[in-house]
């Protein structure tokens, strides 16, 4: 079927691309005024995001000091909530009922006071956190514009660097660099942002893009290692004349040793009864390999007569003269030159001009004449047949690049080609052969596995692009996969040899296919060649090139979307994330504006994430955890856990564990306290959920636990048994969840343990205390995480010397904070998409973290003057319970008395 495009596959404007390939004297002539216009770009860019950095960190300011103004009114009413306690203690005894009720008033009205203040301080600490996740993201922002408009500034040695590859000395050794785009193709870095999608490692990796072209040179070290000959079509014979002198025929008249001598092969075939006329070609070539140097095949028809077309053919060497099918082939993908240097070219040659076959004859003509007239189940077989062979060709394809159209903009001439009997995607090929039509337009297969198709508009200063680059305007079947591509220069204006994209029909469905089905690219840019054997470089233009820019794009994106997100929905993520403002916004020109690989690569919109029952915004889901369990979001992260999350295009994007679950950050002050004797064995020491306040002991030892949403009892003589338990009815253990975490988690822990106290010699004392608690943990049902039942322990053992509150004091001690010991937690997560579908996984791990925390703690206390001052180093092994992790507190204090 290809065949039969032959003839109307001459694209006028690209073949006069093709005079200018060779142009060498335009290397340096880049336009220094176009440089200058683009600094100025830039730098007014970078200005506008460095005063947006300005506000975010103003804005930083002003929540820090709201923030601090919550946590005074905090510490205020939990004060203000302690005396009320105590006034209730003391009345307590009291015989006198409306006192002690107003006492007991009064502790209530402080209790919702206290509320109400933590709910204010909560709310401030998050409107801190977002203010400082929006001045990171600003200040990387404006980083990255710094590093760029630097390197733009220092460009000076470019155009030096690329001259030396007309000796054939440059190479890039590193294809995913920066470096290696802003020597070879700086223009297209610049106007498109490819440079975005090489910092995140990207180069099109495992994506196969069909150069359908005339012949690639792919022997060139331009595509060293990434050329697949699965699906290629290697071959479009050239004609030779019919006449004794041709080189056909003294090939063929020579003798076998003088064949050798002159390095020439005859392969014949007979057309006779060659129905679809696939002929021997490919069959030698995939047979005997392709011609080495200095070798010269051809191909002869058995069945000739006269007036037929050309009896003999040649196949043409691969590393011939310079050839367009090159140049777009290293644009695409090339090592050098490529948008995308990692991915996998695939040679589909064809031949563009008629020469020598004819004008009497029309192979499709001839073609469907002839299966026209076959009985229905004989054309009923071909039709299988030959829909098969077509399903099977796109299947090797990811993307097909095609730098050639049809010059037609008459409407009645195109209307003439649509009907053309003679053309494969016209009516009377979907009359006869349906199934090979619907294989053509790809309407069998899901719009997400269907090839892109990517179409240069064409070189003929129209007002909308050829036929081929211009199909999606008259055949909805192809919309959704298929491109096409309008050049602008290095200016980012439209090239004044470009077609426009045009106007949209009456029915497009922007929702389902995007602004367009035409978008602009650069058609200015440098490619690769083959003089001789040099691997030389040319300054090319034409919409041919712009092309296998947007292919290369495409490429980089379906790598980075990891084949989770369709091939439609990544063309309808090209178009829609074009740069369609100023300008750009002239939908008949440039269509949905200019590619902008750096918005493609961006989440688009809001972002949610979350489990099959739970889905909440992503910037909004997060957990803390105690630091009990050290670090599950790391611990996850080395796992392989990656959380998935759509944006409001419903693509998918990845980031670690580590930024949606974080240890609390408990920090523990340097400044050490100072305690009476009134005080032994009257601290919550345990860290079960830090801000509980404790009220005095009764007669029994026992203490009331009263905190925000919390309330407990506990035992804890310095010496003896202790036990105790605490609800928190919205936290765990001071932590807590938003989003898809759920909206609010509870726990329980109840501890049992022993405190013990001995007298040793020489005035030393050994105090030791140690505790196991069980925890249970309540999350949202169907959220992110679940926690198990668990175990926890705690311990301290201190040698102390002297009487703490007079005289001199001091301790040394040994101590591990609260640790779980058991339980797992579960983490169910968006993993990605499937099938079009949200995909979710789920990953277990035990709530022990690897490490655990040991700190030695040297305190010292002494009276000093007319009070009593304390000094206390401590030294923390894997702190938070994290492997290697250290850390130090050093502090003084002094308190005086009077």
């Amino acid at each position: 079927g290809d065949e039969g495009d032959e003839g109307d596959e001459n694209d006028e404007g690209d073949e006069g691309d093709e005079g200018d390939e060779n142009d060498e004297g335009d290397e340096g002539d880049e336009g220094d005024e176009g440089d200058e216009n683009n600094n100025r770009a830039d730098g007014a860019t970078l200005i506008e995001k460095q005063q947006a950095r300005q506000q975010a960190e103003t804005t930083v300011e002003e929540s820090n000091q709201a923030l601090a103004n919550a946590r005074e009114a905090l510490t205020t009413g939990e004060e203000a909530f302690r005396a009320a306690i105590v006034s209730f203690l003391r009345n307590s005894s009291t015989e006198n009922g409306d006192v002690l009720g107003a006492s007991w008033s009064h502790v209530l009205d402080t209790f919702r006071d206290q509320l109400s203040l933590r709910s204010e301080y909560e709310r401030r600490v998050s409107e801190l956190a977002e203010a400082k996740n929006v001045l990171e993201h600003a200040t990387i922002v404006v980083e990255q514009l710094g590093n760029d408009l630097e390197a733009e500034l220092d460009r000076f040695g470019i155009r030096d660097a690329i001259r030396e590859c007309l000796t054939g000395t440059c190479s890039a050794d590193d294809s995913l660099t920066t470096e290696r785009f802003s020597i070879f193709q700086p223009r297209v870095l610049e106007i498109v942002g490819v440079h975005h999608a090489y910092a995140k490692g990207l180069t099109g990796t495992g994506v196969r893009i069909a150069i359908e072209d005339d012949i690639v040179n792919y022997t060139l070290p331009e595509f060293a290692g990434r050329v697949s000959f699965d699906g290629a079509v290697l071959t479009h014979p050239v004609p030779d004349a019919d006449d004794p002198s041709s080189d056909a025929r003294q090939c063929e008249d020579a003798g076998e040793a003088e064949r050798s001598a002159l390095g020439c092969k005859v392969f014949s075939y007979d057309s006779e009864h060659d129905v679809l006329r696939i002929q021997t070609v490919q069959a030698a070539v995939n047979a005997n390999g392709w011609p080495g140097d200095g070798e010269r095949w051809f191909v002869r028809k058995d069945h000739y007569e006269e007036g037929s077309g050309a009896r003999w053919s040649e196949i043409p060497h691969a590393a011939g003269k310079d050839s367009h099918g090159t140049a777009v082939a290293s644009v695409a993908a090339g090592r050098d030159f490529g948008i995308a240097p990692g991915a996998t070219i695939i040679p589909v040659a064809r031949r563009f001009a008629s020469e020598g076959e004819g004008a009497g004859e029309n192979v499709s003509r001839v073609v469907l004449d002839r299966i026209a007239e076959m009985s229905s189940s004989e054309r009923e077989e071909v039709d299988s047949t030959m829909a098969k062979a077509v399903m099977d060709d796109y299947a090797h394809y990811d993307i097909i690049n095609r730098s050639f159209g049809i010059g037609v903009f008459d409407p009645a001439g195109i209307q003439r080609v649509l009907e053309d009997e003679t053309a494969w995607w016209g009516d009377r090929l979907r009359q006869i052969l349906p199934k090979t039509w619907r294989a053509y337009m790809q309407t069998d297969r899901h719009p997400d596995e269907r090839t892109v198709v990517v179409y240069a508009a064409g070189n003929d200063s129209e007002e909308f692009s050829g036929l081929g680059a211009n199909l999606p305007y008259h055949e909805p079947h192809v919309r959704g996969h298929q491109l096409s591509v309008m050049a602008v220069d290095h200016d980012g204006s439209h090239a004044a040899y470009t077609n426009f994209c045009g106007a949209l029909p009456s029915d497009w469905d922007a929702e389902r296919w995007g602004r367009h089905f035409c978008l602009a690219a650069p058609g200015t840019v440098n490619a690769a060649g083959n003089a001789g054997r040099g691997h030389v470089f040319h300054k090319l233009e034409g919409t041919s090139f712009a092309a296998p820019v947007v292919s290369g794009a495409i490429a980089l994106l379906m790598e980075h979307f990891r084949g989770q997100l369709g091939n439609s929905a990544i063309v309808k993520r090209v178009v829609d994330t074009a740069d369609n403002t100023g300008q750009y916004a002239q939908l008949e020109i440039y269509g949905a504006g200019l590619l902008d690989i750096e918005a493609a690569l961006q989440p688009v919109g809001s972002t949610t994430t979350g489990t099959p029952s739970v889905s909440a915004a992503a910037l909004r889901s997060a957990a803390s955890v105690p630091s009990a369990v050290g670090n599950l979001g790391r611990r996850l992260a080395s796992r392989g856990v990656e959380v998935a999350f759509l944006d409001g295009l419903g693509a998918p994007f990845w980031s670690s564990p580590v930024a949606y679950i974080r240890p609390m950050d408990n920090r523990v002050s340097p400044i050490p306290g100072f305690f009476g004797l009134e005080d032994e064995g009257g601290r919550l020491h345990l860290g079960f959920s830090p801000g509980t306040i404790a009220g005095p002991a009764d007669d029994r030892g026992v203490r009331l636990l009263l905190g925000a949403h919390r309330f407990g009892l506990e035992r804890s003589p310095s010496d003896g048994f202790r036990w105790g338990f605490l609800g928190d009815s919205a936290s765990w253990q001071g932590s807590g969840v938003s989003g898809a975490f759920g909206r609010g988690v509870r726990s329980m822990t109840a501890w049992v343990g022993r405190n013990a106290r001995i007298e040793l010699h020489d005035a030393w004392t050994l105090r030791t205390s140690a505790t196991l608690a069980l925890g249970q943990v309540f999350h949202e049902p169907g959220a992110m995480l679940s926690i198990d039942a668990h175990v926890l322990s705690a311990w301290d053992f201190g040698l102390e010397r002297g009487e703490r509150g007079r005289g001199p004091w001091s301790r040394i001690a040994l101590s591990q904070p609260l640790r779980a010991e058991s339980g797992d937690a579960t983490f169910t997560y968006l993993a990605g998409m499937k099938d079009g579908v949200a995909a979710y996984d789920r990953t277990k791990l035990p709530l022990a973290p690897a490490g655990r925390e040991l700190e030695l703690a040297v305190t010292h206390e002494a009276s000093i003057g007319h009070g009593r001052g304390a000094i206390q180093v401590a030294h923390a092994w894997d702190t938070k319970h994290e492997p290697s992790a250290s850390s130090w507190r050093i502090g003084v204090a002094y308190r005086l008395r009077w």
